[in-house]
């Protein structure tokens, strides 16, 4: 009989356990908030608000309160089943204030299981240790289709609580800028490939470009691939390393400076070689060029493109400096 009783208690034990780890319990009747139980820093996560069993319910009210390391993102709301209706009608309000309202029209209440609504939320970056984010279920109300409350349909375990993981995630934030490494008065076809993004300008009036980064790109890795290239100039490419957290694009990558001279594209031919000077005499003279033989975008094909070839002859493509 004790072990029996022994046993019994451990499985009651587990079973609190388990249920602690999760808001709510969708077993029972009742409205609660439910939410996965850990992410990652920097994931997206979606927050939703369940009920269980609702007998004859005609609208609700409800708000919730995001505390911790995690940034609502309000204008993602979505409106759950319980605002399908046979009458074709709903009405979905929603404010600043994370406050949503929804109530169904016609003659048809909602009887079951239900979701009342969900929006998505964006754990923290930068963590240096794991962190969390508390979710409140606030002024839930709901009503029968006479404006009747119906009490008691509130869990009373309804919030949820979420682990965020911290992990090693870098963000870059700034600009990365694109340089000829001779006095050109203009640059062409600028291209900026970082992590997998492009980032594309057709010219620039100066002899350098300036790429914003995209707010929020991260990179899990704490690192990042980078390739860039100008018309007339040596591509190059280079893997950079990053700290955990946020980076400031100036300092951690800087200023990619690219050889001039360039002005054979082919895939064979990756060094500043003949076969650009003898392109460069091929138009000597022109002031309608083809190609890249231009290298200073002044308009013309003349002495000052065939420098920029002779001082970089030789040297071949490779890392970004």
């Amino acid at each position: 009989m004790s072990r029996k009783i022994v046993i019994i208690t451990i499985i009651a034990v587990l079973l609190l356990s388990a249920h602690s780890a999760f808001a709510g319990n969708p077993s029972l009747p009742g409205c609660y908030v439910d939410a996965p139980t850990d992410v990652d820093e920097g994931a997206t996560f979606t927050v939703t608000v369940t009920c269980k069993t609702l007998v004859a319910a005609y609208g609700f009210e409800y708000g919730t309160t995001l505390t911790g390391d995690g940034v609502a993102d309000d204008s993602s709301y979505t409106p759950g089943t319980f605002t399908t209706d046979a009458s074709g009608g709903v009405l979905v309000g929603s404010n600043a204030l994370n406050l949503y309202a929804v109530s169904r029209q016609g003659l048809n209440s909602a009887t079951g299981d239900f979701t009342m609504g969900s929006y998505s939320a964006t754990a923290d970056i930068g963590l240096t240790s794991d962190g969390g984010v508390s979710v409140t279920l606030d002024d839930f109300k709901l009503s029968t289709i006479l404006g009747v409350p119906i009490l008691g349909m509130v869990q009373a375990e309804a919030d949820a609580t979420i682990v965020i993981n911290n992990i090693n995630l870098a963000l870059l934030t700034g600009n990365i800028t694109l340089a000829s490494d001779g006095s050109v008065g203009a640059i062409s076809d600028v291209a900026l490939n970082l992590g997998g993004v492009d980032y594309n300008q057709s010219s620039a009036a100066a002899d350098h470009y300036d790429f914003t980064v995209a707010a929020g790109v991260q990179f899990p890795s704490l690192s990042v691939d980078v390739a860039a290239d100008i018309d007339g100039h040596l591509a190059c490419t280079k893997t950079y390393s990053l700290a955990d957290g946020p980076n400031a694009a100036a300092s951690a990558i800087g200023t990619i400076t690219l050889k001039a001279g360039d002005v054979v594209s082919v895939a064979s031919d990756t060094a500043i070689n003949i076969q650009d000077a003898t392109a460069v005499g091929s138009q000597f003279g022109s002031s309608s060029p083809t190609g890249e033989v231009d290298i200073n975008q002044d308009g013309v094909v003349d002495i000052y493109d065939l420098v920029h070839v002779g001082r970089n002859y030789g040297t071949s493509q490779g890392q970004c400096a």
